[in-house]
């Protein structure tokens, strides 16, 4: 087993706890904001927005207080991973079992979950540098040590770009990585998404710049604005039409807090609204951030009692938004993980996303059991996209093409 990372402890701040090992220290404090913005920053890569600081302080001020295991050494942060409480038993992208089908595991017990809130897109806050490696193995063990305190089942980390999960599972000698998604994202061209139109076949070329003819002809219009309070209700209700169309449970209030702990914390000083009209009237709002050259699309919603609907959806989020970055400089367009066959369609690569898991009661999963689950979700990818151009990145290339055999009937929560 690998060693304690707290097993030294000391209270130095509410709900903190310190531990040392190869001279870094491990801390669980409680709050982003317990941490000074600028040395967060510093650790957080343009690929990775959701874990910025003021994406992070803005979630505490609606959820609560979320606990952050930090490393350091000599009083100088090395790195970090933001902890949240997952609604667990719930349907849908934070499901266990939805996750990893077949795979046998106590997939219906509580885990710690690392990353953002209910983010579907999770990188890694450390430093670059020699000592690295040290860095992911003292914030990694602590996770493991805080869950078998409370008595869960282990640590997961999901929706990590392939890279990053690879890296961090290897700080721990019992960590896995299972696949279990992917993320649609668009290389922003200088010319934007007529340049991408010249890349479709002929078939969809046509079928897009029909859709396009519909939009203006409904005299439907686009702008893109800052968010100002006077958008906070009509975006609110908008978006909230749209998410529990998709079964979310929270009401208008909850989207109207969000907007207001946005712009509490900063964040919206990197958002932009997209507008659309129809006859002055509200039809469709798209909230996309900006870090660096990255632009993630988060927040959609369209009014569905519009007569004649006239493509508002695939021209805003698609053609117009893309558009948009490429005016803005951006090269990187995230479009997150539901939807994926309508996106490639529209030109988007698939990047595969993993977990990585950490039992810390019995065994964790046997290798070979984890590579046939990851060899079947690979399969299923290369089986449904891999006719098609550019659809799936690099990083699918060099997984393996077939797996051992089929798994075993799970044994039922062991």
């Amino acid at each position: 087993m690998p060693q304690s990372w707290t097993a030294h402890c000391e209270s130095t701040v509410p709900g903190a706890s310190i531990g040392t090992g190869n001279g870094i220290q491990v801390a669980i404090r409680r709050g982003i904001g317990s941490l000074r913005q600028n040395a967060w920053e510093a650790m957080v890569t343009p690929d990775n927005f959701f874990h910025g600081y003021a994406w992070l302080l803005s979630l505490e001020k609606v959820l609560g207080r979320q606990r952050v295991i930090t490393a350091g050494h000599g009083g100088t942060l090395l790195g970090g991973l933001p902890v949240w409480d997952t609604e667990h038993g719930r349907s849908g992208l934070f499901r266990l079992p939805d996750l990893f089908p077949g795979l046998p595991g106590p997939w219906t017990e509580s885990f710690l979950w690392l990353g953002a809130y209910r983010s579907a897109r999770n990188g890694l806050d450390v430093c670059l540098g020699p000592g690295r490696d040290l860095i992911l193995t003292g914030l990694l063990g602590a996770a493991a040590d805080l869950a078998r305190d409370e008595g869960m089942a282990g640590v997961i980390m999901p929706y990590m770009p392939r890279a990053y999960a690879e890296e961090l599972s290897a700080a721990h000698i019992d960590a896995r990585v299972l696949m279990h998604s992917a993320e649609a994202s668009i290389d922003v061209p200088a010319g934007g998404y007529a340049e991408i139109l010249q890349r479709l076949d002929g078939r969809h070329r046509r079928k897009f710049r029909a859709e396009l003819r519909r939009f203006h002809r409904a005299g439907t219009t686009i702008e893109w604005l800052p968010l100002s309070e006077s958008l906070d209700e009509p975006i609110a209700t908008l978006i909230t039409m749209n998410r529990t169309k998709y079964g979310s449970h929270e009401n208008v209030g909850w989207m109207r807090a969000v907007l207001r702990a946005q712009r509490e914390s900063g964040v919206l000083k990197c958002a932009v609204a997209g507008i659309c009209r129809r006859d002055s009237r509200l039809v469709g709002v798209l909230l996309g951030y900006g870090r660096g050259r990255h632009f993630y699309a988060r927040y959609a919603g369209f009014d569905d009692t519009v007569p004649d609907p006239a493509f508002e959806y695939f021209v805003l989020i698609y053609y117009a938004a893309i558009d948009y970055a490429a005016t803005r400089g951006f090269r990187v367009y995230h479009l997150s993980t539901s939807a994926l066959e309508a996106k490639v369609r529209r030109g988007a690569r698939l990047n595969p996303l993993a977990a990585v898991v950490v039992r810390v009661r019995g065994e964790p999963p046997e290798e070979k059991f984890a590579d046939a689950h990851n060899a079947r979700f690979l399969e299923a990818y290369r089986r449904d996209y891999g006719s098609r151009p550019c659809a799936l990145n690099d990083e699918w290339d060099d997984l393996p093409r077939h797996g051992p055999p089929a798994l075993p009937p799970s044994p039922g929560g062991s």
